[in-house]
């Protein structure tokens, strides 16, 4: 024996290297068409999430334009009320002085009514 396996045959024959050239073909066509069928469903995932924060974001702007409109409702709501509550007591203080005065002022009508008979 000359020690070469017959079995294992040196070099492969052309119809051996035509089907392996054949088979990868088919394996790299396969995997750039699962690539681009991944690649596409990712852009649309990207779009959806690009879509979506874009909606966020409006929500989230038309949310502090609502919570700055209410906080601004809501001072001046109790600007509104402290005031009206001043009003209140002035009026409460002038309605004091007044009924006090009215006595004296009815007094001295009297007495000039007196004098202008005199």
């Amino acid at each position: 024996s000359s020690g070469i396996n017959a079995e294992w045959p040196l070099r492969p024959g052309a119809e051996e290297v035509e089907a392996c050239k054949v088979e990868r073909e088919m394996v790299t066509k396969h995997y750039g068409d699962e690539m681009n069928r991944e690649g596409n469903f990712i852009s649309k995932l990207k779009f959806q999430e690009q879509t979506l924060d874009k909606k966020i974001a409006d929500r989230q702007s038309e949310h502090d334009q609502i919570l700055a409109k209410f906080n601004e409702m809501t001072t001046k709501g109790k600007d509104d009320i402290y005031n009206k509550e001043l009003l209140i007591h002035r009026l409460n203080f002038d309605t004091a002085r007044v009924e006090k005065s009215i006595p004296r002022i009815e007094a001295d009508l009297v007495n000039l009514a007196k004098m202008a008979t005199n």
